[in-house]
């Protein structure tokens, strides 16, 4: 008897989970997708990483958004031209995310050389850039 109820109980409980842990999953890659929408606004790149093929929709398809995560960190968005340039990504990410920063750094800097100067010719601390 009391096999039978532990056995119940537990068929219960994994019917519960199993409803859950889809609705979870479904959470996760929606609140990733929403994620990657709003960082590829401040992507630097207009090309992959890795191969530096434009990432628009060719042969191999279109491109790939993919989430780096490491621990301790923010989730930062690295966009390929296609799913096998993550393979090469992962043997040496720290390379190709210098690489990211770079090209942020550079868009910056043109921002803000563009914003700082309006258009105005040579003045107080500034060369037209």
């Amino acid at each position: 008897m009391i096999k039978t109820i532990i056995k119940s109980t537990l068929v219960g409980m994994f019917a519960v989970l199993a409803t859950i842990v889809p609705t979870f999953a479904q959470q996760t890659d929606s609140a990733k997708a929403e994620l990657i929408e709003k960082l590829k606004g401040n992507y630097p790149l207009q090309t992959c990483v890795v191969s530096g093929d434009k990432l628009v929709a060719g042969e191999m398809g279109p491109p790939v958004d993919y989430l780096y995560e490491e621990q301790g960190k923010e989730p930062r968005l690295v966009r390929f031209c296609c799913k096998s340039c993550i393979k090469t990504f992962k043997k040496t990410p720290a390379k190709y995310l210098n690489l990211i920063d770079e090209a942020a750094a550079k868009t910056k800097a043109g921002d803000s050389a563009a914003s700082c100067c309006s258009g105005a010719p040579n003045h107080e601390g500034h060369q037209q850039h």
